[in-house]
C-alpha cells in the first residue's frame, strides 16, 4: 500500500490528525470511520453499510453521514440501512420498506414528507 494513497484515506475518512493512535484508543465514532477507511483502500465504487451512525451521539451521527454524502458527491454510491432519519437530507435518494420488506417509497427526502402527508417538520 502506498504512503499516498493511506494519507489520502485518512484525510477521507477526517483522522488524519489520530494516525499514530492506536484503533483501541479511537472513540466508537472514530472507530466506525476506521472501519470505512479500511474498505476505501481498495478504492472501491460501491458501499453497503449497516446502521453506520447507530450507537453514535448526534453530532458524531451528523460527521458519519457527512463523510458518506462526501464519499458519495466523488462518485462512489453509498447505500445504507438506518433507523435514524435525523440527517436523512444528506441522502440523494431513499427508500422507505414495509411490513414483508415492501416498498413504500422511494424518492427524495424533500419529497417524502408529502408523499406521506406529515408535516415537514416532523420529519427532520
Amino acid at each position: 500500500m502506498s504512503k499516498r494513497l493511506w494519507k489520502k484515506t485518512l484525510t477521507q475518512i477526517k483522522l488524519s490528525d489520530r494516525r499514530t493512535v492506536f484503533v483501541r484508543q479511537l472513540s466508537g465514532g472514530q472507530r466506525k470511520r476506521v472501519s470505512i477507511g479500511v474498505e476505501l483502500l481498495a478504492d472501491p465504487k460501491l458501499f453497503f453499510l449497516d446502521e453506520p451512525t447507530s450507537g453514535l451521539d448526534p453530532g458524531l451521527d451528523k460527521k458519519m453521514m457527512q463523510l458518506l454524502h462526501d464519499l458519495a458527491k466523488e462518485g462512489r454510491t453509498v447505500i445504507l440501512v438506518t433507523h435514524a432519519t435525523a440527517n436523512i437530507k444528506l441522502c440523494d435518494r431513499i427508500a422507505f420498506l414495509g411490513l414483508g420488506g415492501n416498498l413504500c417509497y422511494f424518492g427524495s427526502p424533500e419529497d417524502a414528507p408529502r408523499f406521506f402527508k406529515i408535516n415537514k417538520s416532523k420529519f427532520e
